[in-house]
């Protein structure tokens, strides 16, 4: 009985650190305008400008103005509904304010063992790239950290080029980013934009790496193998979920699925990130290292106990659970708890607890104790257990 009722506290301190987060503001908005707090407002809209390096035009951007109207705002200027232009850039400081927050919590880029694995089967895939370009898959659910893991591979590899598709692509507006990204003309035909782009990457060893491509089809995957991989001599990274490899694998006797062998015999190697996460067992190498998990998430002087570890592993090497994605909430959740604070330490139980307050759905998928229905007597407790 103890032990729910602090169970229950602390979910009630979670709920209260989380209440505050939200309701955090940096300016309040003013309930009648009047032009003392009009002219305050203004100002403190400049300070919040220079504090946060925003010109102008990049604040204009973000509340759906004019630069003009911003120019005239913070100037005093303003001939339309100066109230309604104001409140509208308030609203927009104080959640920028708590999204910098929580973005400077965590570290930005943490090397992960995911993050070496999918460098790794790039590295590969290219040095195999010589009369003609190999292709190499990225397999994995949502949470694995692959966007993350393959923007930042291009950020520090020249040549590398990063294109994230959408379910509303055409196969020419397919062709259309990756000639936007490279800096080919795309202005034509499907068949012009290709010739520009082998020209325009003739001089050049590229790697072009597609993500979102779960969707594709076969005749898409076909176009890519020819633009790229033949056109155009390059290797192709290709970042999708299970779907993308039930695409690949379809019977080439099929009607249309003919160029499904041309595909394959030029895939150099497959990383599938579920099946390794789910065959990792030693908490030292694989996928989600111990290490792996405290560099991720154990940050501004709080520790993580090696049952909260334990438990963030075991999130992580859960299918369809959210992963790191998941992982990265509840750690944050659990950082506007004074009690965690006071502590200086997260434990299992703390993770548990804040699984169950975030009625996360992946909760019942998971090899760990979640809640135990307070309604249960004793006996069905330990018929539960047994």
């Amino acid at each position: 009985m103890d032990n729910n009722n602090n169970n229950d506290n602390e979910l009630e301190y979670l709920k209260k650190g989380l209440s505050l987060e939200q309701n955090l503001i940096l300016e309040r908005i003013p309930k009648v305008f009047t032009e003392e707090n009009t002219a305050k407002a203004i100002a403190n809209i400049r300070s919040f400008m220079k504090d946060h390096s925003f010109t102008n035009k990049q604040l204009a951007d973000r509340c759906g103005f004019s630069q003009t109207t911003v120019s005239q705002l913070i100037n005093g200027k303003y001939p339309g509904d100066t109230p309604k232009a104001l409140t509208t850039i308030i609203k927009f400081m104080n959640a920028h304010c708590r999204n910098k927050l929580h973005h400077n919590e965590m570290p930005e880029y943490v090397e992960t063992s995911v993050a070496r694995e999918i460098g790794a089967l790039i590295t590969n895939t290219t040095s195999f790239s010589q009369s003609e370009g190999k292709i190499g898959l990225v397999i994995g659910d949502g949470g694995h950290g692959k966007t993350h893991c393959l923007q930042a591979w291009c950020k520090v590899n020249p040549h590398n080029y990063y294109i994230r598709l959408h379910s509303c692509m055409t196969n020419k507006d397919i062709m259309v980013a990756i000639a936007k990204t490279v800096g080919s003309d795309y202005s034509g035909s499907i068949a012009y934009i290709i010739d520009k782009l082998a020209a325009e990457l003739a001089d050049r060893f590229a790697v072009i790496i597609i993500d979102e491509a779960s969707n594709l089809k076969v005749k898409t995957l076909d176009l890519l193998r020819q633009a790229i991989c033949l056109e155009c001599g390059c290797p192709m990274i290709l970042s999708g979920n299970a779907a993308l490899i039930k695409t690949i694998h379809k019977d080439s006797a099929r009607s249309g699925y003919e160029s499904i062998d041309q595909f394959n015999s030029r895939v150099m190697r497959t990383l599938n990130l579920d099946l390794a996460a789910s065959t990792s067992t030693d908490p030292n190498t694989g996928l989600y290292t111990e290490k792996d998990i405290i560099d991720l998430y154990q940050y501004q002087g709080i520790g993580l106990a090696k049952d909260a570890v334990d438990t963030l592993r075991k999130i992580c090497q859960t299918p369809h659970s959210g992963r790191l994605r998941v992982c990265a909430d509840i750690i944050k959740a659990l950082h506007t708890s004074p009690d965690i604070y006071k502590a200086q330490l997260i434990t299992g139980q703390n993770i548990i607890t804040a699984i169950r307050m975030l009625q996360l759905p992946f909760a019942d998928r998971l090899p760990v104790t979640v809640v135990k229905p307070k309604h249960q007597t004793s006996s069905q407790q330990a018929k539960a257990t047994a």
